[in-house]
């Protein structure tokens, strides 16, 4: 069954539907939340992990809500976001429910039970067993398969028909089952990292804010006590190498480029990943100036509509709104996916209503993006608002992509630099976002992205030019005719 993306529980909508049992279930402000979520997450993961690998999994939820205790606030429901978080954090988001083999628990001769989640889909198996098995509610299981809780109650309904006559207590004695075996005591918690020196002075100092890994949890049991002590906590994101906003930067002044021979109105900025080595810029004072990201803002925006839960992964397909559009790879159904690769704009548009300004503005400011400011049409802030980034800052935000240490989940940002347009060129691969900021004053077109090697090498890369008038229209450079810019002067940047 296709998901209902447009009924989903959005983040905000607490529920009062937040029971086990019968018992209503603690906030996560409330003494014993701690106990309360550790045992529901031990139980649902119970179902879909090892016993050895449940603790570690929950003490990794446990940890995201410490990092991010404002979003467990906004969740549907705090236990099925926490579970969600789990999952992502562990790896195992995508994995179906149910299929570890029955490890000699005793059926009571009901194999012909496990049969029936063995031949069901995830989201069907995993409502089953969180709802009927675990006895959470729909509104829980929805926040854990983001999903919407009429789903949840159309797939358990349909679980019910499939499942024999005692399936439903056999899933329940499964469950408890599971959960007495997985261990008592969750893994230990590494130990916190001391905090990083400060950086010392560069040429050319890149403006950026510092920060620090939120201290590591010694065990579940005093999770409670500072879970939600510190609401502007910054997740750890260490990337490879130093941060590419603390390098000094080089210009070259012997780089030219076919669209602008004199650099008069552009710019190149590249930056080898995992290094100390420098920016290397052409054109430094354009390469400093904030400019509207326009479409290349799109990478940020896919992270934090994953994050939000809007669509439940990047190849989730939103149905076209039926507007005829003038490029006509919009007009049709597009996933974030096939989306970013021929930049639909109103799927985008469509999907930042839908996560809201409060969402928004904090997943933007948690990137450190740009300016940070998402003043103007909350649909449109990146293309004619107050939305501001340099070519620099762009490669500060591409190297954190890149080595996955931006404040969202890692998988997500791997799938989204695989989703990115690819070019082949002399032994590298270019993967690249373009953008057209026609209403920015001036005009400018962006190519951005990351270059690899054979060797396995990364680069991030940002170019950017003014569009010429011709006739009194905009004349906007082709994706090739960027494209011919990056190959020139990668080429001719050195020791690669």
């Amino acid at each position: 069954m296709k998901r209902s993306w447009q009924n989903r529980a959005k983040p905000g909508q607490l529920s009062s539907c937040n029971t086990v049992e019968g018992v209503s279930a603690p906030t996560p402000e409330a003494e014993g939340f701690d106990e309360y979520a550790t045992v529901e997450l031990r139980r649902a993961f119970a179902g879909r992990l090892s016993p050895d690998s449940v603790p570690g999994v929950v003490l990794g939820a446990l940890r995201h809500a410490r990092t991010y205790p404002s979003r467990l606030r906004r969740a549907a429901n705090p236990i099925g976001y926490l579970y969600r978080a789990g999952a992502i954090e562990s790896g195992v988001k995508g994995e179906p429910f149910v299929v570890l083999e029955t490890d000699g628990v005793d059926l009571d001769g009901h194999s012909d039970v496990w049969q029936v989640l063995r031949a069901m889909d995830k989201q069907q198996a995993g409502a089953a067993w969180l709802v009927l098995g675990c006895d959470w509610t729909n509104v829980q299981a929805a926040e854990a398969l983001t999903t919407s809780a009429d789903d949840v109650g159309e797939l358990v309904a349909q679980a019910r028909e499939l499942l024999p006559p005692a399936g439903e207590g056999v899933l329940r004695d499964l469950a408890i089952s599971r959960l007495g075996r997985v261990p008592e005591q969750p893994v230990e918690a590494e130990p916190t990292p001391p905090p990083e020196p400060p950086a010392p002075a560069r040429v050319f100092p890149v403006k950026r804010i510092v920060r620090y890994a939120v201290p590591a949890i010694a065990a579940l049991g005093v999770v409670a006590v500072i879970l939600f002590t510190n609401d502007d906590a910054d997740p750890p994101g260490a990337g490879s190498g130093p941060a590419v906003a603390d390098r000094s930067i080089v210009e070259r002044d012997d780089w030219t480029q076919p669209i602008d021979d004199a650099m008069e109105s552009s710019t190149f900025a590249l930056a080898k990943v995992g290094t100390s080595d420098p920016i290397l810029v052409a054109n430094l004072a354009r390469a400093q100036e904030p400019l509207l990201p326009a479409s290349t803002f799109k990478l940020l925006n896919s992270l934090i509509i994953l994050d939000a839960g809007v669509v439940g992964s990047i190849d989730e397909e939103v149905p076209w709104d039926g507007v005829t559009r003038g490029v006509d790879a919009w007009n049709q159904d597009h996933s974030l996916s096939s989306g970013i690769r021929v930049s639909a704009v109103w799927l985008f548009q469509e999907l930042a209503r839908q996560v809201g300004a409060e969402a928004m503005a904090e997943g933007v400011q948690s990137a450190d993006y740009g300016n940070a400011d998402i003043g103007g049409d909350l649909d449109s802030f990146w293309l004619d608002g107050d939305l501001r980034i340099s070519a620099v800052g762009q490669l500060a935000f591409l190297a954190d992509l890149a080595t996955q240490a931006l404040p969202f989940a890692a998988s997500d940002q791997v799938d989204l630099v695989a989703a990115m347009n690819v070019a082949e060129r002399n032994g590298y691969t270019v993967r690249y976002k373009t953008g057209s900021a026609q209403r920015g004053d001036p005009p400018v077109a962006w190519l951005v992205g990351v270059i690899t090697n054979d060797a396995q090498d990364r680069w991030v890369f940002a170019y950017n030019t003014d569009m010429a008038v011709s006739d009194g229209e905009l004349v906007i450079p082709t994706v090739g005719e960027r494209l011919a810019v990056v190959y020139e002067l990668f080429e001719t940047a050195g020791d690669k």
